[in-house]
């Protein structure tokens, strides 16, 4: 079975890096995801990957737009269910990021993009 989604959204906090029992790193955040009812989804990201947290464990802050790519753990703790996602090694982007030169940006010049993106008529879409 696939289990692989695609989220973006904003950081809330500063992660956390933390050890699990047998010593290996892990990276923690919690990311909000704005709803087009302006409801917020709250998302606990984990980050197990040491190359990807040697990477990102600086790079992310509060308030850092960001995209990642993982799968989706489900857990109960005292009859609630909660879901987290294990971000994949190479699902993880950052946007916006404040720690970087304002002067340089992203890293990404959209003005030399060859198409423009067209407009979706969002009631085609069947599903």
């Amino acid at each position: 079975m696939l289990n692989k989604i695609v989220l973006a959204g904003r950081v809330c906090k500063d992660p956390e890096l933390k050890f699990g029992q047998s010593g290996k790193p892990f990276l923690k955040f919690l990311m909000a995801i704005e709803g087009r009812d302006k409801t917020t989804m709250w998302i606990n990201c984990v980050v197990f990957n040491e190359k990807t947290i040697e990477i990102y464990k600086d790079r992310l802050v509060k308030g850092s737009s960001v995209a990642v790519t993982g799968r989706l753990d489900p857990r109960s703790y005292e009859n609630k269910m909660y879901i987290d996602l294990n971000v994949d090694m190479f699902g993880l982007e950052v946007f916006g990021d404040k720690s970087a030169d304002p002067k340089e940006g992203s890293g990404v010049d959209f003005s030399k993009r060859k198409t423009a993106a067209k407009a979706v008529d969002l009631t085609e879409i069947p599903f």
